[in-house]
């Protein structure tokens, strides 16, 4: 009669047996494991990579937040030409405000900016446009204070030189100096020079300085 030792023996070698006749062993398990895992990463970091070399390869400045695209397009400038002068311009209508920060950062005081909204722009008023009108042979302001009426502002000759223009006053000695440019339809005036003197100096800067003017006829 077998001993329990002889019996505990046969039974493991059976047990071990039928285990690998149903099952690949379990080291073979799990190397294969194993490499399935690298697989599974290797994969994934090569996923990942791609990804990144894709959104390398999109100029700076194309993705913004949002997904939306933070670069704005490229309009260019140039001086206009009396061609392209010859017409009805107009700036928004902005609030006294806007006008007045103009006015003190182009020098003036806060009392002075207060003073120049009053009368000389037909004001006070809460909000005020500028119109300019240029034929071939006049360069004209008008200011429209609350919606009002046009008030006739600076008029006068002008000569155009490139970017530059002059203009002189009608029955004034005063001439004023102007930097233009056209770009994408709005023209923009710098004022240079004003013979007139500082305090006509910081009008022309406000009038012509606080935005851009559209061209409206």
């Amino acid at each position: 009669m077998p001993t329990d030792a002889d019996l505990n023996s046969r039974m493991r070698l059976a047990l071990t047996s039928a285990a690998e006749a149903v099952d690949p062993p379990v080291d073979t398990l799990l190397e294969e494991a194993t490499v399935r895992g690298r697989r599974r990463r290797t994969h994934r970091r090569a996923v990942v990579l791609a990804a990144l070399l894709a959104v390398a390869a999109i100029p700076l400045g194309i993705i913004g937040l949002g997904g939306k695209s933070a670069t704005a397009p490229v309009i260019a400038a140039a001086p206009p030409s009396r061609a392209d002068l010859i017409g009805t311009w107009q700036t928004p209508s902005l609030s006294a405000g806007d006008w007045a920060r103009t006015y003190q950062r182009a020098g003036g005081s806060s009392a002075q900016a207060t003073a120049f909204l009053g009368p000389p722009m037909d004001g006070p008023a809460g909000q005020y446009r500028i119109v300019l009108r240029v034929t071939p042979t006049e360069w004209a302001v008008f200011v429209s204070a609350d919606g009002r009426e046009l008030e006739a502002g600076w008029r006068g000759g002008y000569r155009l030189d490139g970017p530059l223009i002059q203009v002189r006053a009608t029955g004034d000695a005063c001439e004023a100096a102007y930097r233009l440019t056209l770009s994408g339809g709005s023209l923009h005036v710098s004022v240079l020079a004003d013979s007139c003197g500082p305090t006509d100096l910081l009008a022309q800067r406000t009038i012509y300085e606080t935005a851009a003017f559209q061209r409206s006829g």
